[in-house]
């Protein structure tokens, strides 16, 4: 491939790969998340804890919320409410516990008459990055332990109260982990919130931070029904808005299967809420602040001034206050009626198409309609109505004798009419109900005006079923195009099982008429809606999976319309819609790729060759192999890294995918390395001649078994390791490349003014240079938790400054990169008199690079620390060889 061509074809790739992560990152619904305000000022009292706290954790601290009067009484050390405890996330401030703080004062102000009221603490990690560093996690944890026994101490009760535990990402795994310590009282803890919590790791980027995901979830999952059976938690997902943690890491069903006790739900599934939540706004959202205030208030056991012990109670309540999902028809037995069925103004029977539409104003008592089918029905049944009438107002009778029937017990589900209005509708099965019936509305007494429409519906069995495949076909304009009219409610199974697929569906109409579109999908609440804009024409819903669905399982899509309009809904592939679940759902396998390509470019250095496609097969059809066998052979599972929510196929195509990603990323990056030596090899060298004029001046006073020794000291070496060794490794790193990237710049200089074979040593030189740039890029985490740790005062508190991380993943990798780059900046091997022994050592590092790449590829993918595992004994040989072939 000549170079116009490649060039072209990283264009093409990386232009791809731009177009998905801006789909990510902007391509999403506006945010219709309300602001919480406050009323009072707001004010957030430090609780004094034990010196051996303080002494142990003293970046850390724990507050209370208060306004007003109430932060008066916390100031005087007054605690007489129910506890609420809020634990911020990575990078998150104790000050985001603001919003449920306020919300829940003005809700306990309004109901003055129950006396009882939360008091809301809030934790401050200091704004740590604990969703990048696992060494912060069991810091953290033990923390919010001593937090939990003060302020169990504050209240002078013979029985402590139950907290109320909230936590907003990290925070919620902090949550979890302290019921893995022995001396936690887990029954002070019996409810949980969490908000965008990962409750499996996006990344896991060292050791303790995979470790502490494992042990929690190891033990949850263990002690579902043992000591954590009194625990009620619900874990809040953002949506396609939050870009930091995807709705499936939210998944507690995943772990806990069915168990109805752990409840997951997007905010966009919520009623009353209806918004999808970027990473920090689902703190301060108004609506979920709201609901989840509320349901805080309804576990009150106002007699203990507690939170009920009832877990069937609790569970109850937030399923109540949650969740917006169908649920089976229970049916009553039968009792005697005494109606008379009322005429109703503007009452509409159509017999053509066997629908009821009741229109009412307000009227002063409750009346009674009958609503008949024809002969041997077999459609189901849809019914909407305006007002919350209950959940038993619907009864089934014979059609020849209404005047007994039974009830029937139906779950109404909300759909939102506008941001602050709903509607409900349900669903009744045919096959629920017998031959020669007749439905009896029982609509109750209202002030408000009542609108109520039933009609029939094909059964889900004939529910018409779009693929992907009908999708594409529609893209390329042929059929799946659905036309719609007089119809009040239909719907469409929709197949998609990977969750990189992604379907536009467009709904026209002539008339401009309004409705809602809801797409939901089986496994944990999930639904997202759209409302058709009257305003436009067309409407554009894109439908993208949250999470994998099982094999077999059908998502749906539903239309609520108006009967009076005629619809056109078109199907379609959403082209950037696809790059965007790409992204969304495996960049983060991304790293494994690039270093996989990166290590094949040290081949030349060995083989004296340039890298062949024949090399990148090889690699990868051994990884893939791995992978896919550890998808069928037992004792392989724990090895299955492949792309989650993919089949075997597309996990195989997407491998391939990435890999071009990766290998166009490492194409462009050497460019831009090229371009970056050739500027800068010209004052580097002009520089370095200066210098090099006052070192050898130096060096004619010193004796001369001095000066030769001096020479012999691997400066840059010793140099990163200080660096290192008084802040963090990856600080060592970054200087060592840096002096070694002005090393290359000046040898590139010497190349155009000597011999030829120096040509020779500045591509070996660039080699070196792109693994010490992977290697810095892989670690460039412990920099960003170091550079957090930096004190505002750094001449006043210049001791705290160096005082480097503990553990450091990055440290051993540095020393090791700073001993290869010195190594390599010092051979001069000309490769026409290379030893046999030589040969041997360049066999040995085909090899090793060859099994280094695979093995990223294998087993990295998921597990990013393991980059810098499999990198550590391949930079140690690596350093062998280069010492070898410098002092041989």
């Amino acid at each position: 491939m000549d170079i116009p061509k490649r060039f072209v074809a990283v264009v093409i790739v990386l232009g791809l790969f731009a177009v998905g992560i801006l789909d990510v990152l902007f391509n999403y619904e506006q945010n219709l998340c309300q602001m919480t305000y406050m009323f009072e000022q707001p004010d957030y009292t430090r609780i004094p804890l034990n010196e051996s706290v303080v002494e142990n954790f003293p970046s850390y601290g724990l507050y209370v919320y208060g306004e007003g009067q109430r932060a008066t009484q916390y100031k005087r050390n007054i605690f007489n409410g129910i506890p609420v405890l809020f634990i911020p996330g990575n990078a998150g401030s104790f000050r985001q516990g603001r919003s449920i703080g306020s919300v829940l004062l003005r809700m306990a102000e309004k109901k003055r008459h129950s006396k009882v009221h939360f008091d809301v603490f809030t934790i401050d990690f200091d704004e740590e990055f604990s969703g990048l560093y696992g060494g912060f996690l069991q810091a953290q944890t033990h923390f919010v332990l001593q937090c939990l026994d003060k302020i169990g101490a504050m209240y002078k009760r013979k029985v402590p109260p139950k907290v109320v535990l909230i936590g907003h990402s990290l925070g919620g795994m902090i949550a979890r982990g302290l019921f893995l310590n022995p001396s936690f009282d887990t029954a002070s803890v019996s409810t949980i919130f969490t908000l965008s919590t990962p409750h499996r790791p996006i990344i896991v980027a060292d050791f303790d931070y995979g470790e502490y995901f494992d042990d929690v979830n190891d033990y949850w999952t263990r002690s579902v029904n043992g000591s954590l059976r009194h625990v009620v938690m619900v874990s809040f997902a953002g949506g396609h808005r939050d870009v930091l943690v995807r709705s499936d890491r939210s998944d507690l069903t995943l772990l806990f299967g069915d168990n109805d006790r752990f409840i997951s739900i997007t905010t966009t599934s919520i009623p009353a809420v209806w918004a999808s939540t970027d990473h920090l706004c689902i703190v301060w959202c108004k609506q979920l602040v709201i609901a989840t205030a509320r349901a805080i208030f309804d576990m009150v056991d106002f007699e203990k001034n507690s939170i009920i012990d009832n877990v069937q109670q609790r569970k109850a309540i937030v399923q109540k206050h949650f969740l917006n999902t169908l649920e089976r028809t229970r049916h009553g037995d039968a009792q005697n009626f005494d109606f008379k069925e009322r005429s109703v103004r503007d009452h509409k029977a159509d017999t053509k198409t066997s629908s009821l539409d009741i229109r009412t104003k307000k009227f002063d008592e409750p009346f009674y309609q009958l609503y008949t089918f024809p002969e041997n029905l077999s459609h189901d049944i849809f019914i909407t109505w305006n007002r919350w009438m209950g959940r038993e107002f619907i009864h089934v009778c014979d059609v020849s004798d209404c005047s007994r029937a039974r009830t029937l017990t139906v779950k109404p589900v909300a759909l939102p009419l506008t941001s602050e209005d709903s509607s409900f509708y349900t669903l009744i099965p045919q096959s629920e109900l017998q031959l020669d019936f007749a439905l009896l509305f029982e609509v109750p007494k209202r002030d408000e005006a009542i609108e109520l429409y039933a009609s029939l519906t094909l059964p889900w069995t004939n529910v018409t079923r779009i693929t992907f495949v009908d999708a594409l076909m529609g893209s390329l304009g042929r059929g799946s195009v659905f036309v719609l009219s007089g119809q009040k409610y239909a719907r469409f199974n929709i197949s998609l099982h990977e969750v990189w697929k992604a379907i536009d569906v467009r709904v026209a109409s002539d008339e401009k008429c309004s409705g809602v579109m809801k797409f939901s999908v089986p496994g944990f609440a999930q639904d997202t809606y759209k409302r058709l804009d009257s305003k436009q024409s067309r409407t554009v819903f894109p439908l993208k999976l949250q999470s994998a669905v099982k094999d077999g399982e059908q998502s749906l899509l539903e239309l609520f319309l108006e009967p009076g309009c005629s619809y056109e809904v078109s199907i379609g592939v959403d082209w950037t819609g696809i790059l965007g679940q790409l992204i969304r759902f495996y960049v983060m396998h991304l790293p494994a790729y690039f270093a996989a390509v990166v290590i094949l470019r040290l081949l030349p250095l060995s083989l004296h060759r340039k890298v062949r496609l024949v090399d990148h097969v090889i690699v990868n059809a051994g990884a893939i192999c791995v992978v896919i066998a550890s998808r069928f052979i037992p004792e392989l599972k724990g090895f299955d890294v492949g792309f989650e929510g993919a089949s075997v196929v597309s996990a195989v195509e997407l491998w391939i995918v990435f890999y071009v990603i990766a290998w166009s990323i490492v194409q462009a990056l050497e460019t831009l390395l090229r371009v970056a030596v050739i500027a800068y090899s010209y004052p580097v060298h002009f520089v370095a001649k200066l210098s090099v004029r006052r070192v050898n001046s130096l060096y004619s006073r010193l004796p001369g078994w001095a000066s030769r020794r001096l020479m012999v000291i691997p400066v840059l070496s010793v140099l990163g390791f200080v660096v290192a060794s008084a802040t963090c490794g990856e600080n060592g790193m970054i200087f060592a490349v840096v002096l070694y990237f002005l090393r290359v710049c000046h040898a590139r200089r010497n190349s155009q003014m000597t011999s030829e074979g120096a040509s020779t040593d500045v591509e070996d030189y660039s080699t070196m240079l792109l693994l010490a740039l992977l290697v810095t890029m892989v670690n460039i985490v412990p920099a960003l938790v170091w550079t957090k740790k930096l004190p505002s005062a750094l001449l006043s508190q210049w001791r705290s400054v160096f005082t480097g991380l503990d553990p450091d993943p990055s440290f051993m990798v540095s020393v090791l990169v700073g001993v290869v780059l010195d190594l390599t900046s010092r051979s001069r091997v000309k490769k026409a008199v290379l030893s046999r022994a030589s040969e041997v050592m360049d066999l040995l590092m085909s090899f090793l690079i060859f099994t280094a790449a695979a093995l990223i590829l294998v087993f990295a993918q998921k597990t990013f620390y393991l980059i810098n595992v499999f990198l550590g004994p391949f930079l140690t040989a690596l350093s062998c060889d280069r010492f070898l072939k410098t002092f041989m």
